[in-house]
């Protein structure tokens, strides 16, 4: 109770250890202006999902398991290369400055 004293006495503002603390949701931006917008391009096709905006929905719902596999992006970067390298051209890793180039006899 004291606490939503607190709340109405400072105008719905509360006091945290550091400072202010905001007890608002924040708002979406703009969504009126981005209507017009979204209803032209959600329905426009797309291969394999038949529109954006089921796209959309598809990409969002599995960017949420993306960050349970940052901890695999070095060790698939280092079998990448080590997979790749031997495939890349000695002409192209000369000119990248990767390789030196082979003495002349």
């Amino acid at each position: 109770r004291d606490r939503e004293r607190e709340q109405r006495e400072s105008g719905g503002e509360r006091r945290g250890p550091t400072g202010p603390v905001q007890t608002h949701k924040v708002k979406r931006i703009a969504p009126n202006m981005l209507q017009p917008l979204l209803r032209v391009i959600h329905p426009l096709p797309v291969p394999l999902f038949g529109s954006v905006k089921t796209a959309s929905l598809y990409l969002c719902a599995k960017s949420k398991f993306v960050p349970r596999l940052a901890g695999w992006a070095l060790p698939l970067s280092a079998g990448g290369l080590w997979f790749v390298w031997p495939a890349v051209d000695d002409g192209w890793k000369i000119e990248m400055g990767l390789q030196s180039a082979p003495a002349k006899v």
